[in-house]
């Protein structure tokens, strides 16, 4: 959950940065020429939260659980609360909803 929280304090500090990488990685020659999701950030950032999800409990599909984390950080809504400063807010979501995950 400190992964996360990590993350959302990056996306908060640089949501303009953030929008770049959109912009960016439509731009992008192959083989990133796709989604965000083929960023190699995206990717490591996923990457890391799946191990630790399949770390922490084994029988979660923990691939999928981590794209969905991570997707949330894109959308319209979140990027809007973030412009408003209310990373602090966001957190407390993100961990709220990797502790209804594991159980915790």
């Amino acid at each position: 959950m400190a992964f996360l929280a990590a993350v959302v304090e990056v996306v908060g500090r640089n949501k303009r940065l953030m929008a770049a990488l959109g912009a960016e990685v439509a731009s992008m020659p192959k083989p990133h020429d796709g989604p965000a999701r083929e960023h190699p950030l995206y990717q490591s950032w996923h990457g890391h939260i799946t191990r630790l999800l399949r770390e922490a409990d084994p029988a979660l599909d923990a691939e999928l659980l981590a794209g969905l984390l991570l997707a949330g950080l894109q959308s319209d809504p979140i990027l809007r609360l973030l412009e408003r400063g209310e990373t602090d807010r966001l957190a407390k979501a993100v961990q709220t909803l990797a502790s209804g995950l594991l159980g915790s």
